[in-house]
């Protein structure tokens, strides 16, 4: 009766005969030298993300931290998923951004995950206002609009939104209120693409909101 690796964790079975009858032992074993390389993982981006092989998570990294991750010897890449970032009644805020891939090129290998995935540009819109009027937000891509939601006014400091792919078309609008209707504010593909690098935020500032249709 023969024994051998049963599985990715190393566990070997030794079996031991006892007269007629062979009973298997379970017994751990250390990983032999070349079973796993370490790859260090920065995010640039201002949310978390969730970095694994396949669909096995192996870490979280936070924004602007790096982290060293033990992964198979055999793997060539790694995914990643971002964590949305939830209004304060625990919804996800609409989002486009849902992950991607980072090569390794063996042991030792720094990656790093950024606004711009596969050729496309991501952004990530600060609204800060100093008013006290509730504001809403819409994305506009081509023909297609998103009411996004809303935030309180008085946020000097600035409410973070998701990340939106940026296009030629791309504009985001503010209204006043807690609806996307009536007269608005806009800023444009330009005005949207002075974002920090690799991170894609940026900060737009609600100085002048739309006076409400009479």
């Amino acid at each position: 009766m023969g024994c051998g690796r049963v599985s990715r964790w190393f566990v070997l079975l030794t079996c031991v005969a006892a007269g007629a009858a062979a009973a298997c032992v379970e017994s751990a074993a250390a990983p032999t030298e070349g079973t796993l390389v370490t790859a260090t993982v920065r995010n640039a981006l201002d949310v978390e993300v969730i970095v694994g092989v396949g669909t096995t998570a192996y870490g979280l990294v936070s924004p602007g931290a790096s982290v060293d991750m033990a992964v198979p010897a055999r793997t060539t890449q790694l995914q990643w998923r971002s964590r949305k970032r939830q209004f304060s009644a625990g919804a996800a805020v609409p989002d486009d951004l849902e992950g991607g891939a980072l090569p390794l090129a063996g042991d030792g290998t720094v990656v790093e995950v950024t606004n711009v995935v596969g050729g496309v540009t991501y952004v990530t819109p600060v609204i800060a206002s100093v008013f006290p009027d509730t504001v809403a937000l819409e994305l506009v891509q081509g023909t297609a609009a998103r009411c996004l939601g809303w935030q309180w006014g008085a946020t000097p400091v600035g409410i973070a939104w998701g990340y939106y792919r940026l296009d030629a078309g791309t504009q985001l609008r503010l209204y006043r209120g807690a609806r996307c209707e009536g007269r608005t504010r806009a800023w444009t593909a330009t005005q949207l693409g002075a974002h920090a690098p690799r991170t894609g935020r940026v900060v737009r500032l609600g100085d002048q909101l739309p006076y409400p249709c009479p």
